[in-house]
């Protein structure tokens, strides 16, 4: 992504840069030195597919892990639906709605470029908040279950578990950091929007917290009432 960044930025000026238009502008501008400017809707068309089978993936995978965690009753047992084709319904239409309802961004911000730059940062943003997660949970069970055979270790015992845990969790910090950031030609407003959803992603271990509590006590209850009866 850095490589791509790099290489628009060095083809189109700044005055021109925009987050929604910066790919197309990239090519515009090489065909248009090489005559081939004929080849631009070409070439539009095949990022527009390429989006759309992209978009399986994303669509599905996180739904998909969040649907074991519903069968895991970490969430509530109507979100673990299925259909005939064993796709996870119930968690499929709420993603739906909440991807609708964060849609709604390039209504209240002034122009697309500036809806962009908002969503890019809440999906950083929402990355980097599981990235440490995933990181500071390697720590802890690393720590908690050390004796458990794994198919791989990270070398170097403690010290390399530490640098590696410890560099990215470094990384992920610089990056929430700087993630907040306002860039030159985005208003104030935009960035207020970005500070509220960053406030509301950081929530979401919270969240995950309650559930956990919550699915621990449908344990012990389920436990007690079994050895009950």
């Amino acid at each position: 992504l850095t490589a791509c960044s790099l290489s628009i930025s060095s083809v189109v000026s700044s005055d021109h840069a925009s987050l929604s238009e910066g790919v197309i502008l990239a090519f515009k501008t090489f065909f248009d030195d090489l005559n081939l400017s004929f080849m631009l809707p070409v070439i539009a068309l095949a990022i527009v597919f390429g989006t759309l089978a992209s978009l399986n993936n994303w669509i599905i995978a996180p739904t998909k892990s969040l649907h074991v965690a519903a069968k895991d009753q970490f969430m509530p047992l109507a979100l673990s639906k299925e259909n005939q084709n064993q796709a996870p319904v119930a968690l499929l239409l709420l993603q739906g709605a909440i991807v609708s309802v964060l849609s709604l961004v390039f209504i209240l911000v002034p122009n697309v470029n500036q809806g962009m730059w908002l969503l890019n940062i809440l999906m950083t943003q929402l990355y980097m908040v599981m990235y440490v997660c995933i990181f500071i949970s390697f720590l802890v069970s690393r720590r908690k279950h050390a004796n458990i055979e794994r198919p791989f270790r990270v070398p170097g015992g403690k010290v390399g578990m530490s640098v590696v845990a410890g560099l990215g969790l470094i990384s992920c910090m610089i990056t929430i950091v700087v993630s907040f950031d306002v860039p030159a030609g985005i208003s104030a407003e935009t960035g207020a929007y970005a500070l509220v959803l960053g406030f509301i992603a950081f929530s979401l271990p919270a969240i995950a917290a309650v559930m956990y509590r919550n699915r621990k006590v449908r344990s012990q209850a389920q436990l007690i009432e079994a050895l009950a009866s």
